[in-house]
């Protein structure tokens, strides 16, 4: 189902099993469509976001474009093919209203109050083929990409190089990235980037739920009793290990004063934990990922240049992974002042 089947199957499901009368018209800016909800006298209006495949992972995400995209006087409105338990009870928490193409949902607004759960979700017959350009490897080029968008015109070679994938996978990614319109190709076969920001949206997205996992090299508990008020005491070699997340962004903004504590590196394990001082421990604070990009391949000219932490794009997808309101509101600082008119 595309963006517009979705809005149309949710609104008729919810009439149909609530008989309040709905109305939708596209909009622009951040959000999608202004939706109208007739409930005897009284109209009802929401800004509604539309967001396919929303996972537990997601939930920050999708919260910080809901914010952005309500204004004083509306209420936000996340439409989607399929909420599950725990993503609506997340969601409830945090206040969002939601409605899913079964009919489930979440709707306050003034006087209105319907929540509906259990509905079965509706399998459209047929499968499409998979939008290769974010699996693993197409998440790393779109990275390299959005860091240097002008690297676009580089050859296949050179990008499978600079994002650290394989040069037989560079054909289909920019291809799919070409039939999504996010690849355009200008004068005398050049190419550029279209919708940048709506692929930065996607990325993140992308890389919270299918590539940040496959990073995670473990998690582990710092030795000094004092580590949240030592911790920017650790001296680090940027070019083989970075602050990520909360961390970073307490160096970058000095907003956020972090609990987790997330590290991006090249080193071995037993390396990084002498260097820190820490021991393994599912419970412990310190996460540890691999370093997916080369930093001798970038040229550091934002807040990161001044500091070991990670890009902001990364910086930020860890704060919206967290799906913790300290975290999307600092989040949402690093995406007004860094990312807003990413370009």
């Amino acid at each position: 189902m595309n963006e517009a089947d979705i809005v149309y199957q949710a609104l008729t499901s919810l009439q149909a099993l609530t008989g309040i009368e709905v109305a939708m018209q596209p909009v622009s800016g951040e959000a999608d469509y202004c939706i109208e909800l007739q409930v005897q006298e009284s109209t009802h209006r929401f800004v509604a976001v539309v967001k396919r495949h929303i996972q537990q992972r997601m939930v920050g995400l999708v919260i910080h474009q809901l914010t952005g995209a309500s204004q004083q006087s509306d209420h936000r409105l996340l439409i989607t093919d399929r909420v599950s338990p725990s993503v609506g009870e997340l969601l409830r928490e945090q206040g969002m209203c939601y409605l899913d193409t079964a009919g489930n949902c979440y709707l306050t607004a003034g006087d209105l109050l319907v929540l509906i759960q259990g509905q079965r979700l509706r399998r459209s017959p047929g499968a499409t083929r998979p939008i290769r350009a974010f699996n693993k490897a197409g998440l790393k080029l779109i990275f390299t990409l959005l860091q240097r968008p002008d690297r676009v015109n580089e050859t296949y070679r050179t990008l499978a190089t600079l994002a650290g994938v394989s040069l037989g996978a560079m054909e289909y990614i920019i291809t799919d990235l070409e039939q999504l319109g996010y690849v355009v190709t200008v004068v005398q076969g050049r190419r550029r980037l279209k919708n940048v920001n709506d692929l930065l949206d996607k990325w993140v997205a992308g890389y919270v739920e299918t590539l940040r996992p496959r990073l995670i090299r473990g998690t582990f508990r710092p030795l000094d009793q004092n580590w949240n008020q030592r911790w920017k005491q650790v001296e680090l070699d940027p070019t083989r290990t970075v602050w990520g997340g909360e961390p970073a962004a307490d160096l970058v903004t000095g907003y956020l004063k972090p609990q987790r504590f997330t590290l991006y590196t090249r080193d071995d394990l037993s390396t990084l934990m002498q260097q820190v001082r820490m021991v393994p421990d599912p419970t412990g604070s310190i996460e540890v990922l691999e370093m997916f990009w080369t930093p001798d391949h970038f040229q550091q000219e934002g807040p990161e240049s001044q500091q070991p932490v990670a890009p902001v794009l990364i910086m930020y997808a860890d704060l919206i992974a967290s799906a913790d309101t300290r975290a999307i509101e600092t989040a949402r600082l690093l995406y007004d002042a860094h990312l807003q008119d990413f370009q």
